[in-house]
């Protein structure tokens, strides 16, 4: 009673000080400052956080009646063994009387689970606990014979904590910036984080309101990151002309000589010459389709003068890389001048994809006639001389004259090390069409919604793919393969999560055929793309 009174005491203290210490502002400036006096009285205290560095008799002081716990994956780093070892002590016997809720925090960009024994124990030493208030923590309530409640507070959940319990970071966008601040706040606080996985797409229809790119700090630095995978990230914004840009920003608060494998949606010429000469340790390079505004995959169509000039950047940021174990080049819309890359990638490279979408351009450029750019016999002899010790080929290869084409697998039968292959083939024959045999449309429109083209031929089967393959290994002079795949179509392509037309028609439908060498005989299985079932799209 007598530290109640004390409270009650101070609190009309507080008051009358308020309404006599500044007569100058009249009637209505005292009653505003009196109600945000009585709001300030009224308004809870914060629960009491505890991290692994915290100092336990600081902490202490504060004799807290709400507490957050960190229900991290590690409950070391998280913190949640110090604050029981700090409840545990003898000075802490008033803490311990005084705590009536518990609020549990989980960590970001990573998945706790399993219960936690120092919960259990810090449970079982609150003799006043009357509440635990967490987003769907799954506990079993065997403490429960003491009327706690477990209060599911998917209202109002407590902020997520930073756990450097993990090496890898993935962050799939389309979400708010302030997740995107805390993604930063992790990266420079967890130096032990060697992997990060980062894209950046519209997330819903509130277009315009999601950033691109870190909102940076000077003197903040990111950890020694060895693995990097990013899509649509902004390297050209900067808050000013004289302020740096996002590429400038993260080349000097990285050490990016560390970095083993750089995989990435088509950047701009800021970042080709921000960091050219700055990838000093890179042994994998993985150049992919820009990312759309809904988070599609988009190739890059211009033929101009600065799409051309954009391109050769691509091609001499390759070739001053040091040498190369991996490199996937796709979605730059014309073939890169390979001699200049594989002069200097050639002897290193083991693995090697070289992949463009089979229909883009050809909306793009109005053409209806275009087909993507595909390596000659002669570029891929090239190849097989300067790059022997490819293991693993990724190529586009074009069929025409309703006959496979021959030359080109008598080539790919030269590489004298490849143990596997994957042919990306045409799917569709541009040049005849058909009308698609449903579409829902009125017949006065039919002409212009129902033509569809029809397949190339021949077409790819299971029983094409197995003869394709054994045609190669029928000219291997040495090592046989042992693995092919093959597609026809843009299979498992990206559409991203935004919104999607549904069409008038039927599609003509992707496919995919895995084929593989047991006891001497060649095994295929194949399947359609499920993406393009009609259950989804009609």
């Amino acid at each position: 009673m007598a530290s109640i009174s004390w409270v009650l005491r101070l609190s009309f203290v507080i008051i009358l000080t308020l309404l006599f210490a500044s007569p100058t502002r009249g009637h209505s400036g005292s009653q505003g400052y009196l109600r945000r006096a009585l709001e300030s009285l009224q308004k809870p205290a914060s629960p009491a956080t505890f991290s692994s560095t915290t100092d336990c008799q600081k902490w202490l002081r504060q004799n807290p009646a709400s507490i957050v716990y960190n229900y991290g994956v590690n409950d070391t780093l998280s913190g949640a063994v110090s604050l029981r070892d700090c409840l545990i002590r003898d000075e802490a016997a008033q803490a311990r009387q005084n705590i009536q809720e518990i609020q549990i925090s989980f960590p970001l960009f990573s998945q706790s689970g399993g219960e936690q024994q120092p919960l259990q124990d810090i449970i079982q030493m609150l003799p006043n606990l009357e509440s635990i208030r967490s987003l769907n923590l799954q506990m079993s309530q065997k403490n429960n014979s003491r009327s706690i409640d477990f209060v599911n507070d998917s209202g109002n959940p407590v902020v997520p904590f930073i756990e450097c319990s993990s090496d890898s970071l993935v962050y799939d966008g389309g979400e708010s910036d302030e997740r995107l601040d805390r993604l930063y706040d992790a990266l420079v606080t967890c130096p032990n984080i060697r992997s990060l996985s980062l894209s950046l797409s519209q997330g819903g229809c509130s277009i315009g309101d999601t950033r691109r790119s870190f909102n940076w700090k000077k003197g903040d630095h990111f950890p020694r990151l060895e693995n990097l995978t990013l899509s649509g990230y902004d390297w050209d914004s900067r808050v000013n002309r004289r302020k740096p840009s996002n590429a400038e920003h993260w080349r000097a608060s990285m050490d990016w000589s560390k970095l083993k494998r750089l995989d990435f949606s088509l950047p701009q010429n800021s970042f080709l010459d921000t960091f050219r000469g700055e990838l000093g340790g890179l042994e994998s390079l993985i150049l992919r389709h820009k990312l759309g505004f809904w988070g599609d995959e988009e190739t890059l169509c211009g033929f101009d003068a600065t799409a051309e000039a954009l391109r050769q950047n691509y091609t001499s940021f390759i070739a001053a890389l040091p040498p190369l174990r991996e490199l996937s080049i796709s979605g730059v819309g014309q073939l890169l001048n390979m001699t200049p890359i594989l002069k200097t990638h050639g002897s290193s490279l083991e693995k090697l994809n070289i992949h463009e979408f089979e229909h883009d351009c050809r909306y793009e450029t109005g053409n209806a006639t275009w087909v993507r750019p595909v390596l000659s016999v002669s570029e891929v002899e090239k190849i097989i001389l300067s790059a022997p010790n490819l293991k693993d080929l990724t190529l586009d290869v074009y069929r025409s004259s309703n006959k496979w084409p021959i030359p080109m697998l008598k080539t790919l039968s030269k590489f004298p090390h490849l143990a596997r292959l994957t042919i990306n083939f045409d799917l569709e024959d541009p040049r005849r069409s058909r009308y698609a045999k449903r579409c829902y449309v009125s017949d006065w429109v039919r002409d212009e919604y129902c033509t569809i083209h029809e397949l190339m031929e021949p077409q790819l089967n299971q029983t094409t793919a197995s003869e394709i393959f054994h045609t190669i290994q029928q000219y291997q002079a040495g090592t046989k393969l042992q693995n092919i795949t093959f597609f026809a179509g843009d299979f498992g392509r990206r559409d991203g999560g935004g919104l999607r037309l549904i069409p008038h028609y039927e599609w003509n439908r992707p496919v995919r055929y895995d084929c593989w060498m047991e006891e001497n005989t060649i095994k295929c299985a194949g399947q359609r793309d499920i993406d393009f079932d009609d259950e989804d799209f009609l």
